[in-house]
């Protein structure tokens, strides 16, 4: 347990990965909400990744480097994306926020992604994020044949890639009604009793010491003062017990001052929208990497 406050300082290279689909090609069926008995739980992601579209659908990647041509072909680049997905079955539609303020969660979104390295331009890869609409966890794994169909479609017209700036958020929430108080506490302790071994099972690429946008809930300042202060074990008994004591939005601030925490709990304030985010793990560039972070996520909550 020592190593919740031990911060992990080894080298790490921003590798760069790049994936294309393999020569055979799969049908592509419309994706529906799974029919089988559900799971308590309902979730969506946010893929943040690098994309470039393939000389047959008729888009050419700019020649000239200039910020404003770069910028007006990513605007063009946007809405052959939405309109793949359409075609694969997907509705879809291109997020603009100046336009409305959220997106619409019942449809795939498709937005330009500021936050990701612009370097890859130069080769093509422009930075997009696409959201997936709210979708229904179920026994089954029918999810995960969705999440299948929708890398095919993509993997048909564009080349995809990732670097450390590429990130995959998981959002999760419960099917009927709001997470309680009792979840939101056990969903709280858990985040922090696990966080050592949760880091773990990320890359260098998400340590804390590499990234700043998705630290440790062990370092939220009251919670690190606590560990610091009693030791891990009875800093963690203490912490429980605090919990236990401090209503939703205190939980929800001492557990996650800000978004940028492994485990996003601003959702679940009174105010919010009901969901947990998960921000630790890596970009994803295939349909195996995304279901296993889905997967990861839903069994942990």
């Amino acid at each position: 347990m020592d190593n919740i406050n031990i911060s992990r300082k080894r080298r790490f290279s921003d590798s760069v990965v790049e994936c294309r689909p393999s020569p055979t090609s799969s049908t592509i069926s419309t994706p529906i909400h799974p029919s089988s008995e559900p799971l308590p739980l309902r979730f969506g992601f946010e893929l943040e990744t690098m994309i470039r579209p393939k000389s047959s659908i008729g888009i050419h990647v700019p020649v000239e480097s200039s910020v404003a041509e770069q910028r007006r072909f990513g605007f063009q680049l946007l809405p052959a994306i939405s309109h793949d997905l359409e075609q694969g079955g997907f509705r879809s539609t291109v997020f603009d926020p100046n336009e409305v303020e959220h997106p619409d969660y019942s449809v795939w979104n498709v937005m330009l992604d500021g936050s990701l390295s612009k370097r890859h331009q130069r080769d093509g890869y422009y930075p997009v994020e696409i959201v997936s609409p709210i979708l229904d966890a179920d026994t089954e794994g029918e999810w995960a044949g969705l999440v299948d169909r929708l890398w095919r479609t993509l993997l048909q017209s564009f080349e995809f890639r990732m670097d450390s700036t590429c990130g995959f958020h998981i959002h999760t929430s419960f099917s009927r009604g709001d997470i309680s108080m009792s979840q939101l506490r056990n969903v709280a302790k858990a985040v922090a009793f696990w966080e050592p071994a949760t880091a773990r099972h990320c890359p260098l690429s998400r340590q804390d010491s590499v990234i700043p946008f998705c630290v440790s809930n062990t370092r939220a300042p009251e919670i690190r003062s606590m560990l610091q202060a009693h030791g891990p074990l009875r800093g963690m008994a203490k912490l429980f017990a605090t919990i236990d004591k401090l209503d939703r939005d205190e939980i929800v601030d001492l557990i996650c001052p800000s978004k940028f925490f492994a485990w996003n709990f601003l959702p679940s304030r009174t105010d919010g929208h009901g969901s947990i985010e998960f921000r630790k793990p890596p970009g994803v560039i295939s349909a195996k990497k995304a279901k296993h972070w889905i997967a990861f996520t839903l069994a942990f909550v």
